[in-house]
């Protein structure tokens, strides 16, 4: 189990650089192509759609199951200062845990997507389909080639990659966490000084596994678009540079 989640640590982490990354290489791209940073923007955010209605319709979705008023969710793209808002959902002042399961509802649904797009369309089974395994990383390319010759693959492609890089919680929807984490903390440092390291049922100790295995495959599934696309772009935005710059 503690190796499971380290590797689940570092994938996130790895999740987290490529969205940053991919982020900055396709604004670029936008940006060579129109030489415009808002209309960059605004394509960066019509490209994404896909994944804000669902980032967006998560969070409400959540909100109206939980009993928290909740407005309806807004497409627009706004810029903030040197940030871009690809959409929101205004809900009504609640108590810390169901706001935490609001702002945690995209991550939650979006892997769930990502999840089930991989196992129906493209036959990945589990996150070991996208490990080299004992075939190497020449059997990883091969099993990723595969995916390609599905029909309509790169609109599927497409929409994973909407989703996975935006069902990663907004700054505002992490807003509570920190009180959660520090409510469940005192409560574990409490119980287990008055009445030692309780031991942890099974059921629960796999309902966490399941969690964190599902959450590592729509990763890796992430990990292995991004990688791929990361580099596409920044080739592709060197050629432009290279045009705009007269072949010099």
């Amino acid at each position: 189990m503690l190796d499971l989640l380290l590797f689940f640590v570092f994938v996130a982490l790895l999740v987290l650089l490529l969205n940053h990354l991919v982020t900055q290489q396709v604004l670029t791209f936008f940006w060579l192509l129109t030489g415009q940073e808002r209309l960059a923007y605004l394509l960066y955010a019509l490209f994404l759609l896909p994944g804000t209605v669902v980032h967006e319709g998560s969070h409400w979705l959540v909100a109206r199951l939980l009993g928290v008023p909740a407005s309806r969710p807004s497409l627009r793209p706004q810029v903030r200062g040197s940030r871009l808002v690809l959409g929101h959902v205004v809900t009504a002042r609640t108590d810390p845990l169901r706001q935490s399961l609001i702002g945690v509802a995209p991550l939650v649904v979006g892997s769930a997507v990502v999840v089930l797009v991989a196992r129906q369309v493209f036959g990945v089974e589990g996150p070991e389909a996208l490990l080299p395994g004992g075939q190497g990383f020449r059997g990883l390319v091969a099993r990723l080639e595969a995916a390609t010759r599905v029909p309509d693959a790169w609109l599927w492609l497409y929409l994973l990659f909407s989703v996975s890089h935006v069902m990663l919680p907004s700054e505002s929807d992490r807003a509570a966490w920190p009180a959660i984490a520090l409510l469940v903390g005192a409560v574990a440092g409490a119980t287990v000084l008055l009445f030692g390291v309780p031991r942890v049922p099974g059921t629960v100790v796999a309902l966490g596994s399941a969690g964190l295995w599902a959450l590592l495959f729509a990763f890796l599934v992430t990990v292995a678009i991004d990688v791929p696309l990361f580099a596409a772009l920044w080739l592709l935005n060197r050629l432009l540079v290279w045009v705009r710059g007269g072949g010099r």
